[in-house]
């Protein structure tokens, strides 16, 4: 799994057609939350995907892009299929378990649409 830190989303389309899955941390530093969600366990995990850490304050995110996720609080964890563009899951808060078990789950889906 690949981790990466973005500045524009149009930089991802390169990347997105590498990988099977995105998936996307949203968070802020101002945040107190997501200063405690800890996803060091990501880089364990064998999966074709890409993780995007996105700071949502930093990046001046296209308007269409955030309705488009419909992000309205942080931290939120979203993942994508790039094949078929649909989101698989999306998380909002700080257990890990949560955010563990719904990755490595995605080994287990039949995702061809």
């Amino acid at each position: 799994m690949l981790e990466i830190e973005i500045d524009s989303f149009f930089s991802l389309q390169d990347l997105k057609n590498k990988y099977k899955y995105c998936i996307y941390k949203f968070s802020a530093k101002w945040c107190s939350s997501c200063k405690k969600l800890n996803l060091n366990f990501l880089k364990d995990i064998s999966l074709d995907c890409i993780f995007i850490n996105v700071d949502y304050d930093k990046y001046n995110l296209d308007q269409d892009f955030k309705d488009y996720i419909e992000i309205d609080k942080l931290p939120t964890i979203i993942c994508i299929d790039n094949k078929s563009d649909k989101e698989i899951f999306k998380y909002i808060g700080i257990d890990n378990e949560i955010i563990k078990n719904s990755i490595l789950n995605l080994n287990s889906c039949n995702l061809d649409f």
